[in-house]
C-alpha cells in the first residue's frame, strides 16, 4: 500500500498541536487577566508574547514550506513581521506594568 509523502501531514500536525496548546494558554491567561485586572496584570505581557509565539511559529512554518513560492514566502514574512510587532507590543507592555 502507498502511503506517499507524509512529511508534511506530521509536521502540520505538530502545527497544529502547538496552535491548540498555545491558544488554550492563551485563552486561560486572558480569562483570568480580564478577571481580576489589578492583581493579574502581570499577565498582560504574557499574553502578548504568546500571541506572538502563535504567530512567529506560523511564520517560520510557511516560510520553510514555501519551497520556492514566492507567495507563500511573502506570507510567512508577513506573519513573521506582524510577529515581531505583536512582541515589541509586549516589550512595551512588560516595561510599563513591571517596571
Amino acid at each position: 500500500m502507498y502511503q506517499g509523502h507524509t512529511g508534511a501531514r506530521s509536521s502540520s500536525r505538530k502545527l497544529d498541536f502547538i496552535h491548540i496548546v498555545l491558544g488554550i494558554v492563551l485563552v486561560v491567561m486572558a480569562i483570568f487577566a480580564f478577571i481580576n485586572p489589578g492583581e493579574n496584570m502581570v499577565l498582560f505581557p504574557l499574553i502578548f508574547y504568546t500571541a506572538a509565539a502563535i504567530r512567529i511559529i506560523s511564520a517560520v512554518f510557511l516560510m520553510r514550506s514555501a519551497d520556492h513560492d514566492r507567495k507563500i514566502l511573502s506570507q510567512g514574512i508577513a506573519q513573521l513581521v506582524l510577529g515581531l510587532l505583536i512582541l515589541l507590543v509586549g516589550i512595551a507592555s512588560m516595561v510599563s506594568i513591571w517596571f
